[in-house]
């Protein structure tokens, strides 16, 4: 469409039939209309070398946006597509991500189904902007397809006496202590045959489940780890997706990252539910979120092979999480290597739900509200472990675990750091192995107990730290038999509450 046209339809025809569009000429001692007319002059001189429909508008194309009519299905596979491909069914998929995305209408008022198979290698970072509507869900999936990580060197593994609902217990000593968290596990033979849970933990011949296994596995039930197999895989330059100003639901789920700069992300957008994603990739941040409304890192994927997408319960893992300038942010089950959290405030909503999870890593938190009980136990209780420092840094945040909710162990650091934060301990908060103080608090920090359930959390320094991060100012026993702790010179206290 030419750009006069295109004037033509923003200003249509008045009741004498001639155009309303502004006479530009009449406006010359205007800046903005000069400048306008010097690039509708441009403009058209190239429409006439190049044609005029290859230089639409971008608000001429938003007045025209397409809209789904029915569920719909896309595909593509990064193996074996082709872009000239229609992409409508499983046969006929299209090659890149970008080809595929660009069937999905720009307002999506059914549940949609981007169906990726195979790997994209270096697909750069690909944009998805779309606009979903209400309780609909746009759901980016790998498929139900699982690749191989460990099978006893094809001779599959077997449960010995001493596998239960929670763990499979194995005769030999295959594993380094963590080697396959956050992987899945899935039995082959046997009395629990057909199960798939992510790896919680793992000592050298026990792996210990996420969720419990029903029926619980018997000796001589054989099983494998594997990962999805529909890879998205990045070295060269960061690569993956990023829900990028949409609004509504989108799920990505069942896919694997690797390289060293694949990522996943959403910025400026409303929701991102994250499930069942195995990430090797070493980029900074696996999945990387900015001024998005809600974030969340689940085990509950949507079954794209039934229609109207009902909810079902698998197993994730995301290396790592950075949050910043968004409303809620919430991790149930997710394994990470490190969480980055920032900016996440807001007076009276909470905003960081961590339940079940188990992070391998640091966990900086700048500017957080975590309401009560914010933290808790989802079939497993929330761990952290941070084997280069401390586990929990928290700057001008508040945090407020579930009894029992919360574990703090083995960190090369603190166990908790608050420096202008608050700790409301309103259950036991326990941690043991920390190189420092279970808890050092100061600068106008504050940490309040529950009488009767003082934390457990302790280190090498001792329990709590604050007038110095090497010695221990007092003790949890202390505290809940009424001894209150507070230090003028850090603006600090630690006391009981009822």
């Amino acid at each position: 469409m030419a750009i006069d046209q295109e004037w033509t339809s923003v200003y249509p025809t008045g009741l004498d039939g001639t155009s309303q569009m502004p006479d530009l000429g009449d406006h010359t001692h205007n800046t903005r209309w000069s400048q306008w007319q010097a690039l509708r002059n441009a403009v058209k001189a190239l429409e006439a070398q190049v044609g005029s429909d290859s230089l639409e508008s971008t608000s001429l194309r938003a007045s025209r946006a397409t809209v789904t009519t029915a569920e719909l299905h896309v595909y593509a596979n990064g193996t074996s597509g082709n872009d000239a491909n229609d992409g409508l069914t499983v046969s006929t998929p299209k090659l890149t991500l970008d080809a595929v995305f660009a069937l999905v209408p720009d307002i999506v008022k059914h549940n949609t189904c981007v169906h990726l198979a195979g790997t994209f290698n270096e697909p750069g970072n690909v944009y998805l902007t779309k606009y979903v509507n209400g309780v609909m869900a746009l759901v980016i999936d790998g498929g139900d397809s699982w690749t191989v990580v460990d099978d006893n060197g094809g001779n599959k593994y077997a449960a010995i006496a001493g596998s239960s609902v929670s763990q499979l217990v194995v005769a030999s000593t295959p594993w380094t202590t963590d080697q396959r968290f956050g992987y899945v596990v899935r039995v082959l033979t046997g009395t629990a045959a057909g199960q798939m849970r992510s790896v919680y933990s793992n000592s050298t011949n026990t792996l210990v489940v996420q969720a419990d296994f029903s029926p619980a596995p018997a000796v001589g039930d054989t099983f494998d780890i594997v990962r999805p197999t529909t890879t998205i895989s990045a070295s060269t330059n960061s690569g993956g997706i990023t829900i990028f100003r949409s609004t509504g639901q989108f799920y990505v789920q069942r896919l694997y990252l690797s390289g060293t700069k694949a990522t996943l992300g959403a910025y400026e957008s409303s929701t991102l539910i994250v499930a069942s994603v195995v990430s090797d990739s070493t980029y900074n941040y696996t999945i990387d979120c900015g001024r998005a409304t809600n974030v969340t890192v689940s085990s509950y994927i949507k079954d794209t092979s039934q229609t109207n997408f009902p909810t079902s319960t698998l197993h994730k893992i995301c290396v790592a999480l950075r949050a910043g300038r968004i409303t809620a942010c919430w991790m149930i089950n997710a394994f990470l290597t490190h969480l980055l959290a920032k900016n996440l405030k807001l007076i009276s909503v909470q905003y960081l739900w961590l339940g079940g999870c188990r992070i391998l890593g640091p966990c900086t938190w700048s500017d957080v509200y975590s309401g009560p009980e914010s933290i808790f136990t989802n079939g497993r209780q929330t761990q952290i472990s941070n084997p280069a420092g401390v586990g929990i840094s928290a700057y001008n945040s508040q945090f407020a675990p579930a009894a029992g909710g919360l574990s703090v162990s083995s960190c090369a650091g603190h166990g908790i750091e608050l420096n202008h934060s608050m700790l409301d301990a309103q259950g036991d908060v326990q941690g043991s192995g920390n190189t420092g103080a279970g808890v050092y608090a100061h600068s106008g920090s504050v940490v309040h107990i529950k009488h009767g359930a003082p934390p457990t959390i302790t280190g090498t320094v001792g329990n709590l730290a604050v007038t110095s991060p090497t010695a221990q100012e007092s003790t949890w026993a202390a505290i809940d038999a009424g001894t209150p702790v507070a230090i003028a010179a850090e603006m600090t206290m630690a006391k009981e509450v009822v």
